[in-house]
């Protein structure tokens, strides 16, 4: 079998993921455990990625923030700005990774489900849900269903930050005001953070990631469900914030 090593320093990412794998590999034949092993492993990479990207954008702003700017610097009514930070370029590579994350993720559906045309994610995962819906084998349709509204009922979530990731992709930057000085009184400059829809960068980025272990967590186990024999199914544990423990059991 692969190798086991330690990938990540969030034990989040890894009790999560690599144990709900290794809950439930011991259920496939030894090719398919292997192989979807695999994939769940350079998921744990990918996470570790968007994990490293978004302590860079704190460490920015951190250090944005510590700035002392005298305020005899700043004009009354004069708005001191500075894009050349380096936080736009930190948090659109954290929309870079997770993208590619939900990549390498939907990668795991052909040795897991044997959908042998899904080579990335796509829009939202608009793709993969006809395809759980159209090119399963008719034992596995009514799991394949449960999987695709599940899916279904993520995209509003997907595609509020892939959109902007493909802008980022393709050259095409954030829209940001960067970090803002305001002069408010004789000795005092107020200072706010670069925002996206309104969240500041560090905020948005560390819900963002958050989500994107639950996200690809839940993806997997429910392609779990697909592949595991009739009348053997995970269901969620009840110990969710239990990170040394599974958040799916056998039911």
């Amino acid at each position: 079998m692969f190798a086991i090593q330690q990938l990540t320093s969030s034990v989040e990412i890894g009790k999560r993921i690599l144990g709900q794998y290794l809950y439930v590999c011991t259920a496939f034949p030894k090719d398919k455990r292997e192989d979807v092993g695999r994939v769940v492993m350079e998921v744990l990479q990918k996470i570790d990625s968007v994990r490293t990207n978004r302590q860079h954008l704190q460490d920015i702003i951190t250090k944005e923030l510590a700035v002392w700017v005298s305020p005899e610097s700043i004009g009354d009514d004069v708005e001191n700005r500075n894009r050349a930070s380096g936080a736009e370029t930190a948090f659109e590579n954290v929309l870079l990774q997770s993208k590619s994350t939900l990549d390498i993720l939907a990668k795991v559906m052909r040795p897991l489900c044997e959908l042998k045309n899904i080579e990335t994610f796509g829009k939202a995962g608009v793709n993969l849900t006809k395809a759980l819906r159209n090119n399963l084998p008719d034992s596995q349709k009514a799991k394949g269903e449960i999987f695709a509204v599940w899916l279904e009922a993520c995209h509003p979530w997907l595609s509020s930050w892939i959109s902007d990731r493909d802008d980022a992709a393709h050259r095409r930057p954030i829209h940001s005001l960067g970090f803002r000085r305001r002069k408010l009184a004789e000795h005092i400059v107020f200072i706010t953070e670069p925002t996206y829809e309104g969240t500041s960068f560090d905020v948005f980025a560390c819900d963002l990631m958050l989500k994107l272990i639950d996200f690809c967590d839940d993806f997997l186990v429910h392609g779990y469900n697909v592949s595991l024999p009739d009348g053997i199914a995970l269901v969620p544990s009840g110990d969710a914030g239990d990170f040394l423990k599974p958040r799916y059991v056998y039911g």
